[in-house]
């Protein structure tokens, strides 16, 4: 027999025996106490995918211990819908209902809200019946929820919903139906227009009070009682031209909103009058699952009560920070944001984590201490969430901001933009995408000289009591931000302006924040980001004397070292984005798709997409799911160690309102580098560790990429 036959295993075969061998093998190394966590999403992928595996690890999962799902669930949960994995489910939703209700109710509270289904009836399954039934049991919960809910301004919940409801009109898909548009309008006329709530009943406080019984007067009279015109009129463009005239009027009202401490009991008399001491079980305060070690719930902090105001922010949605009062007489801080799908942020913070475990476990990274500052996100609904408020830290901008007051730079009480160098940068800023390299280059170095580059070490300076301990937390910011900047370029984060970092000022350690731009989301700007991170002037100079090839470039080599050789962890993580997509990636996918015409790109995709994969065909939002793969493809490219700008050209073609314009070729030719810089000159081929590093800070730091930047984005800072 040749060798050649003796080999030629069919490949079905040989990849359902080895995933048998990897299920076997894991669950028997589960049962001898040795827990590889990384390991459950691929566990429960392959269960519902491989003919024969669901029994074997449902069997297991009724054995181990219910806290070693906690860490995944968002990874597994997308399965409650799946024949394939119905048993597996109900086993594993069961024990954890049993044994951490508080740990999963506002993760299934998300999965079961139909928002931007195609249909606004959940799917119907045994499991899902079981689980609601308990749900609707967790009546503390959900009108904590609800209370919650009202700390978002009426003003952009009511926004949101007229826009939802305004696109749905103009869709030309099957499903918005009659009835669709009835039950979306019954859901925005209870969250904004009804004054007796289900839950807090009228205890939604005097400005939501306000707001239902003026704005219910108002679009009662454009849309005839209970907004019945919506869904019964036959003339959808006209119903969606008024829908579009009641937002522009609310969106301008909102721009007016006040910032601040603003009393608490106005958003919510349920919260102000609430007292933990008078339950028998009561509130956990949230985020006390992580998922490392088995919870201890007895010894888990209850909510006694709230502080009585909360602090309103200046940004666009006014998010609130409330305060709230445990039982161990702490506060625990946390920043309520709504009409945003924060399962975003959750997840790429889940990535963080993930990342972390990886560098711990790697002897080199465990050496030095690298790892990134992670912060708790937890999502209530597909348009509510919180976030963990990180204390002692301040925004970068505001670093900038106190120095330059300090060297009377900038007149005390003004803002960034009150220096001349912006007032400079924005008389060309509409022309920065078509100008040519020399020019661009030329002007963006007089606009980097017109600005000192040492603001950042200055500010850390000012942090530490000796000239020892500004070193350390000057090695602990460079160490930090290479990470961030390494692990930011693997996801895509984008959008890294001077507000969207914090530092802490005990330690000097650097956090990344709003992830609204992720997965190269930024490319697709106005101004398009055309660098992999944020390495301008201030830190390149925090880097001195040795540079960004010192301790900066050190670091960044040994944490890609680590995550490109244990990449199949972090892309199990990221199969979520795919069986579980966002709101805004969910829309996107839809908008693409009926813009092409038939036989496109786009449609083809979507016909190669249609295999057997038990998860692919029991998907509702099989028809959006090339959009999360291509994203998921250029994660993997980047820990293969494809170049970041060959990757990023691919992203910019993708791009139509980039790609059909004149200055298109200019911005490929600043992304591909010059024939004299380093990543022209590596050709299109995987890169080595060290490779794939130097290319990237060479693309970092081009004046041509850096130079087109958005003018808000303060590329010369």
């Amino acid at each position: 027999v040749s060798t050649q036959s003796t080999w030629a295993i069919p490949r079905e075969i040989a990849r359902d025996t080895i995933a048998k061998a990897f299920v076997q093998h894991t669950c028997a190394s589960f049962r001898l106490g040795r827990y590889h966590l990384e390991y459950i999403p691929k566990l429960f992928g392959l269960a519902v995918t491989v003919p024969g595996l669901s029994a074997i690890v449902e069997n297991e999962a009724a054995e181990l211990p219910a806290w070693l799902f906690l860490k995944w669930l968002p990874q597994i949960i997308y399965m409650v819908n799946l024949s394939a994995g119905e048993r597996l489910m109900r086993t594993v939703l069961t024990r954890l209902l049993e044994s951490y209700p508080q740990a999963v109710v506002y993760l299934l509270q998300v999965t079961f809200d139909p928002l931007y289904s195609t249909s606004f009836l959940v799917t119907k399954n045994r499991v899902v019946e079981e689980v609601k039934d308990r749900l609707d049991k967790m009546i503390l919960h959900k009108t904590f929820i609800e209370a919650l809910n009202g700390l978002v301004h009426p003003e952009h919940r009511a926004i949101f919903w007229l826009e939802y409801l305004e696109k749905s009109l103009m869709s030309k898909e099957a499903h918005v139906t009659p009835e669709f548009l009835q039950y979306w309008t019954d859901r925005m006329y209870d969250d904004v227009l009804r004054q007796d709530k289900l839950y807090v009943r009228r205890k939604i406080g005097s400005y939501n009070d306000k707001f239902a019984r003026d704005q219910l007067a108002a679009l009662e009279r454009m849309f005839g009682p209970r907004l019945q015109r919506i869904w019964q009129s036959h003339e959808r463009g006209k119903v969606a031209d008024d829908l579009k005239k009641a937002r522009d009027k609310l969106s301008e009202d909102s721009r007016k909103l006040q910032e601040g401490k603003i009393d608490l009991g106005k958003f919510s008399e349920w919260l102000q009058t609430f007292d933990g001491g008078t339950l028998d079980d009561g509130l956990e305060v949230p985020g006390q699952y992580t998922g490392q070690a088995e919870p201890l719930t007895r010894s888990h902090v209850r909510i006694a009560s709230f502080d009585s105001s909360v602090l309103t922010l200046g940004s666009m949605r006014r998010p609130k920070r409330l305060s709230i009062f445990g039982d161990n007489e702490k506060t625990y801080m946390f920043l309520v944001k709504g009409c945003e799908d924060l399962r975003l942020d959750q997840r790429i913070e889940q990535l963080f984590e993930v990342m972390n475990d990886v560098m711990r476990a790697d002897p080199e990274c465990f050496r030095r201490s690298l790892s990134c500052t992670t912060y708790t996100v937890i999502p209530m609904t597909k348009l509510l969430g919180i976030l963990e408020w990180v204390p002692n830290t301040v925004p970068l901008l505001e670093l900038i901001i106190d120095d330059l007051h300090e060297r009377r730079i900038l007149p005390n009480e003004a803002k960034l933009f009150g220096l001349q160098v912006f007032r400079e940068r924005s008389k060309i800023q509409d022309k920065v995408l078509e100008m040519n390299a020399e020019a661009l280059v030329s002007s963006f170095r007089q606009h980097v000289a017109m600005t000192p580059g040492d603001t950042l070490r200055r500010s850390l300076e000012r942090m530490a009591f000796s000239s020892d301990a500004y070193l350390q937390l000057r090695n602990q910011f460079i160490r930090q931000y290479a990470i961030i900047c390494i692990t930011g370029y693997l996801l895509g984060i984008g959008d890294r302006h001077l507000e969207n970092f914090l530092v802490k000022k005990t330690n000097g350690s650097i956090i990344a924040i709003d992830f609204g731009y992720s997965f190269g989301a930024a490319i697709s700007l106005k101004f398009p980001e055309l660098m992999p991170f944020r390495l301008t002037n201030i830190f390149e100079t925090i880097c001195l004397p040795l540079g960004i090839e010192g301790l900066f470039r050190f670091s960044m080599l040994t944490a890609l070292s680590a995550l490109r050789e244990r990449k199949h962890i972090v892309l199990d993580c990221c199969e979520i984005f795919i069986h579980d997509p966002l709101l805004e990636w969910i829309s996107k996918a839809r908008s693409i798709t009926s813009s092409v015409v038939v036989g496109s790109h786009h449609s083809q995709r979507r016909n190669n997409n249609q295999s057997s994969d038990p998860r692919e065909s029991s998907l509702e939002f099989q028809d959006v799911r090339w959009y999360p793969e291509a994203k998921i493809k250029v994660v993997r490219k980047k820990l293969l160690g494809f170049k970041s700008s060959t990757i990023m050209i691919g992203e910019l073609s993708e791009i139509p309102r980039h790609k059909r314009e004149k200055y298109y070729p200019t911005l490929k030719m600043a992304i591909e580098g010059g024939r004299d810089s380093y990543r022209y000159q590596l050709g299109e081929r995987p890169l080595e560790v060290a490779e794939q590093v130097d290319c990237l800070i060479d693309h970092a730091r081009d004046p041509n990429c850096i130079g087109r930047a958005w003018v808000g984005w303060a590329p010369f800072i």
